[in-house]
């Protein structure tokens, strides 16, 4: 009976439609529907399969157009004005009136766990492979820093050598100490490592030593400005912070191919230590600014994004701030760095 149709038709979990052959207006649908599809019904019915799932929705109405038998139409995605999709499986039976009645069975939650469980997958695989190149990589850092011990101390080595060796040193203890913490992320999650008093400017001054290749790289001058407010002893790690001053001053020279100047302030506020890292280079506009500490995201064809995300996980665990001060295209970029007075992280 038209009741028990009816009923049956509002009460299918299912999102059922009826829609015109030739147009592809709706016609009728259930509350299924409706929540499939994000509209009321009333809503529906001023509306075409163009405007609720428009990828794909002329080659079906092609393809129903000469159909007399029931048709699988496949994954469909039905947009809600909010601009979220559902994904359903549609099948469709015609009419002899010249509508096509449709079910369609929202399989997005299934499609979401199995991309999560795909990505579990992926990232299992991923941290086995760098477990094991950690391994090697330790290794190789140990003969390195070994046969820099015996170099050191031999009495001939020249002056000049004895301080390129000592950067050397320094460089490869820091990559070491990045390695260790990596192997504890992919085991246990971040932790901020062993924190002593430094002299936050002899730190920047260090770094900028260690940074100076990344200066012979580029063809043009750089130039390094200096103002440093006698910040005093600062608790922190060492290499981390080390890492993320190389970081933010690598990311600058690469912003000034054709030279410039890079700058560094350093002053005492009434809870926190300032840090300023300023370049004349390419600038960046508000979308870049937006992204610029998300993994994954370089401005740099070669780039793999991991630098600034670096840094701002760093400055993060050692409970500070970092933001983009201010920045414009060919203006130049001014980052600030706040850091809390004698703090450790937890």
């Amino acid at each position: 009976s038209q009741e028990r149709y009816r009923a049956l038709f509002e009460r299918s979990n299912d999102a059922i439609f009826i829609v015109n052959k030739v147009t592809g207006s709706y016609l009728d649908a259930n509350k299924a529907a409706e929540t499939l599809t994000g509209r009321s019904l009333d809503t529906l019915k001023t509306m075409r399969t163009f405007d609720v799932c428009p990828k794909g929705a002329q080659d079906r109405l092609d393809i129903l157009a000469g159909r007399k038998e029931p048709t699988d139409l496949g994954e469909i995605e039905y947009v809600h004005p909010d601009g979220s999709v559902r994904i359903a499986l549609l099948s469709t039976v015609p009419l002899s009136n010249g509508q096509i009645f449709g079910v369609a069975r929202d399989i997005t939650n299934r499609k979401t766990a199995q991309k999560i469980l795909l990505e579990k997958e992926r990232l299992s695989a991923v941290s086995d492979l760098t477990n094991a190149t950690i391994h090697d990589f330790k290794n190789t850092l140990t003969l390195i820093l070994g046969n820099l011990d015996l170099a050191m101390i031999v009495p001939s080595v020249p002056k000049e050598t004895m301080a390129y060796l000592r950067v050397i040193d320094v460089c490869t203890s820091d990559a070491q100490a990045r390695i260790q913490q990596l192997q504890h992320f992919l085991s246990r999650g971040i932790r901020c490592g062993e924190q002593t008093p430094i002299d936050l400017d002899a730190l920047i001054e260090e770094t900028i030593e260690q940074a100076k290749p990344t200066f012979m790289a580029n063809r043009y001058e750089i130039k390094v400005e200096r103002c440093y407010g006698d910040v005093g002893p600062l608790k922190g790690n060492p290499s981390e912070l080390r890492t993320a001053f190389y970081n933010l001053i690598k990311n600058a020279v690469e912003a000034m191919p054709s030279g410039g100047t890079l700058g560094f302030e350093t002053k005492n506020q009434e809870e926190d230590v300032s840090i300023k890292i300023t370049d004349t280079g390419i600038g960046m506009d508000e979308k870049v600014q937006q992204k610029i500490f998300e993994p994954y995201n370089s401005t740099k064809g070669r780039g793999r994004g991991f630098g600034m995300a670096s840094v701002y996980a760093i400055i993060r665990d050692h409970e500070g701030k970092i933001f983009v001060q201010d920045s414009a295209p060919d203006k130049g970029t001014s980052i600030a760095i706040l850091l809390p007075n004698n703090k450790c992280c937890v």
